[in-house]
C-alpha cells in the first residue's frame, strides 16, 4: 500500500483545514492523552453521558500507560470522570452490545529485552463505573467488535501476525453472542485480503455495521517503516474499507487522512512524527450537516480530530 499512500498524498483527501487538538483536563499537565475514542453515549452512575476513553501516559514512562474515562464538555475539552475506573493498558476501543458497554484495551507484558507479549483485555458492564474487572483476554492488539443484525449477533475483527499474516493483516469472524468470543474460536477467523497491502502492515480501528448493504465498514490504518533511518521512522495513514459479509472481500476502499492533515505538534519520539492512528468516526445524523469528524492519535502524543466532507463517509448509513 505504499503506492496507495503516495497516491493519497497527491490527491485531495476532502479533509477541512487542519483539524483541532482535543484537550483532556483533570489530570497532571505532564501527562499526555492520545489514541482516545470519539465521544460515545455511555451510562455513567446511572446517567447517559458522552464519554471518551483515552490512553494516558507520561512521555518518559512508556511502560505504565493507563486507560482513563473522560466526559465531553465542548468539542475540544474533556474532563476526567471522578471515581471512574483506572487501569493499566493502551489504545482503548469501546462499543455497546445490547445494553452492555464493551471495552477493549491492550495489555503489554515484557518477555525479554525488546520483546513483548500483547493481549487485548475485554471488560463488559452496564455502567462505566463497573468496568474494573477484565472479563476475558485474547491475543494481540487492534482487535475490534461491533453489533450486527439489529443487535442479535456480533462481528469481530482481529489483527493476526506471523505466518500468512506477516507483520499484520485483518481477519474476520462472526458470533451469535458475545459469550461465544474466545481464543479458540478466533483461530477460525478468515484473513481479509486488502489489495496491494503486502508491503505494509494494516489493522482495524473501528467497525461499522452497514446492515442495509450486508457489509461491514472498517476504519483502518496502514503502516510501514523507512529503512533508511535509525530507529526506523514509522508512517501511519488512515483509510476506510467496505467488507462484503458474504464473500469476505473488500469491495471498496477510500483514503481518509495522513499525519499532515492534523494539527502540528511534537511526537513522543522522532521516529513517530509521521503517525496518525485513527480511532473513530462521528457520522452526522442530520442530512444538512456537511462534515463527519475523524478522530486520531497523532505522533503518539496528542489527540485530534479533523472534519471531512467525503460523500462516501457522510452517506455511510444511507
Amino acid at each position: 500500500m505504499r503506492e496507495f499512500y503516495k497516491a493519497i498524498r497527491q490527491k485531495s483527501r476532502l479533509t477541512q483545514y487542519y483539524g483541532h487538538q482535543v484537550h483532556y483536563l483533570g489530570i497532571g499537565k505532564h501527562l499526555s492523552v492520545y489514541n482516545a475514542t470519539p465521544p460515545i453515549w455511555l451510562r455513567v452512575k446511572g446517567e447517559m453521558r458522552r464519554v471518551s476513553v483515552g490512553r494516558v501516559e507520561h512521555p518518559n514512562d512508556l511502560a505504565h500507560s493507563r486507560v482513563m474515562f473522560f466526559e465531553r464538555k465542548t468539542a475540544t475539552e474533556y474532563y476526567l470522570i471522578d471515581g471512574a475506573p483506572v487501569f493499566y493498558g493502551e489504545d482503548p476501543a469501546v462499543t455497546t452490545v445490547s445494553d452492555e458497554i464493551v471495552l477493549l484495551s491492550v495489555n503489554v507484558s515484557a518477555v525479554e529485552k525488546d520483546r513483548y507479549f500483547l493481549k487485548t483485555e475485554i471488560r463488559r458492564a452496564d455502567d462505566v463505573m463497573r468496568l474494573w474487572e477484565c472479563w476475558r483476554s485474547i491475543s494481540g492488539k487492534d482487535n475490534r467488535i461491533t453489533s450486527i443484525d439489529n443487535g442479535t449477533r456480533i462481528s469481530v475483527m482481529i489483527r493476526p501476525q506471523g505466518g500468512e499474516a506477516g507483520r499484520g493483516k485483518m481477519a474476520y469472524i462472526e458470533f451469535d453472542s458475545l459469550d461465544e468470543l474466545c481464543e479458540d474460536k478466533l483461530r477460525e477467523a478468515r484473513i481479509i485480503e486488502v489489495p496491494n497491502a503486502d508491503d505494509t502492515w494494516i489493522g482495524p480501528n473501528e467497525l461499522h455495521d452497514l446492515g442495509r448493504k450486508n457489509q461491514i465498514g472498517i476504519l483502518a490504518h496502514g503502516a510501514f517503516e523507512n529503512g533508511a533511518s535509525t530507529p526506523q521512522a514509522k508512517t501511519y495513514f488512515i483509510f476506510f474499507a467496505w467488507l462484503d459479509r458474504k464473500s469476505l472481500k473488500i469491495v471498496d476502499i477510500e483514503p481518509l487522512a495522513l499525519r499532515e492533515d492534523f494539527p502540528a505538534s511534537n511526537a513522543k519520539t522522532p521516529d513517530l512524527c509521521n503517525v496518525a492512528f485513527g480511532t473513530g468516526l462521528m457520522i452526522p445524523s442530520e442530512p444538512s450537516k456537511e462534515y463527519a469528524e475523524l478522530y486520531a492519535g497523532v505522533g503518539d502524543l496528542i489527540q485530534a480530530f479533523v472534519p471531512i466532507n467525503n460523500p462516501k463517509i457522510l452517506g455511510l448509513y444511507d
